[in-house]
């Protein structure tokens, strides 16, 4: 009878529980054992690079410069704050200018960072294996050139000509002008003109931050007709300081508002350059009175 009643209660302990395929206990009851993988299904975590000492380079990038700086081309995973902003500061190269581009490679930046006394074997390298970096720069619109040019032209003129007596004949900045980023002022020159002054060259500085960064030619061709006709009566006034001289004169060719003309004192015979301010008169200097009778 206790024979019989053992084998009955192994019977159904068999029962209750079911035989895994390799003839052990079920694989659903067993316990996992560390460092095993996760299950079909179950979310996979990313194992990350980014540890306290690692530099991610980018594979672009914007640079102000002058000098391109680790800490523009790449992401510093480093947790040591003045690590992180020595890092940071190493120049990798000089910047493009302003509409170009460059490549930094990494054995680049690893030799700058030995030069700084870093030793790159310290840290890990991620991301990309060499940088495109570009200027960072504003643009200067062609039209804002042109302006200064023509602006230029009418101060030294006295302001004889205005703005709608001219057309822009030739830029060197069709498209405008790339310069660095800052606060940007633009200086203009006007070139000593022809006879007729029909055209006049003007050289427009982009001052950045009070250093000029570049500059460029505009051609303007003054479509004011002439005021003064050759061999028309005008009055030459001539200054010397707070004294100005007044006294009749003949204009030897034809002038526009603004430009220097021959003309004959008609009291000595002189023959100077004198600037056209009007219709009837033009101006010189006392120092342009040594002229020829």
């Amino acid at each position: 009878m206790i024979l019989v009643a053992l084998i009955s209660v192994m019977s159904l302990l068999a029962l209750a529980a079911p035989a895994s395929a390799n003839g052990g206990i079920a694989d659903a009851e067993r316990l996992p054992e560390p460092g095993l993988a996760p299950g079909v299904g179950d979310a996979i975590p990313e194992l990350s690079v980014h540890d306290d000492m690692t530099i991610e380079l980018l594979p672009s990038a914007c640079s102000a410069g002058p000098q391109i700086l680790l800490g523009e081309i790449a992401v510093l995973h480093v947790e040591d704050e003045a690590l992180r902003e020595e890092l940071h500061s190493v120049g990798v190269g000089s910047v493009p200018l302003p509409g170009s581009s460059r490549k930094v490679n990494l054995g680049q930046v690893q030799v700058r960072m030995r030069a700084r006394k870093i030793d790159p074997a310290k840290f890990v390298f991620a991301g990309a294996s060499e940088v495109m970096v570009e200027a960072a720069a504003r643009r200067i619109a062609a039209q804002d050139l042109e302006a200064a040019a023509i602006n230029a032209v009418c101060a030294s003129t006295g302001h004889a000509l205005s703005p709608s007596n001219f057309r822009v004949a030739r830029t060197d900045a069709p498209q405008g002008l790339l310069v660095p980023p800052g606060e940007v002022r633009l200086e203009a020159q006007v070139a000593p003109t022809g006879a007729d002054m029909a055209f006049v060259r003007v050289r427009v500085r982009a001052m950045v931050d009070g250093m000029e960064a570049r500059s460029v030619l505009v051609w303007l061709e003054i479509t004011a007709p002439p005021v003064v006709a050759q061999l028309g009566a005008v009055t030459l006034v001539v200054e010397a300081g707070d004294v100005r001289i007044s006294v009749p004169a003949v204009a030897l060719q034809d002038g526009r508002p603004g430009q220097r003309i021959r003309v004959r004192n008609a009291v000595t015979g002189i023959v100077v350059q004198a600037r056209v301010l009007d219709s009837q008169t033009v101006r010189a200097h006392a120092g342009d009175m040594e002229g020829s009778p």
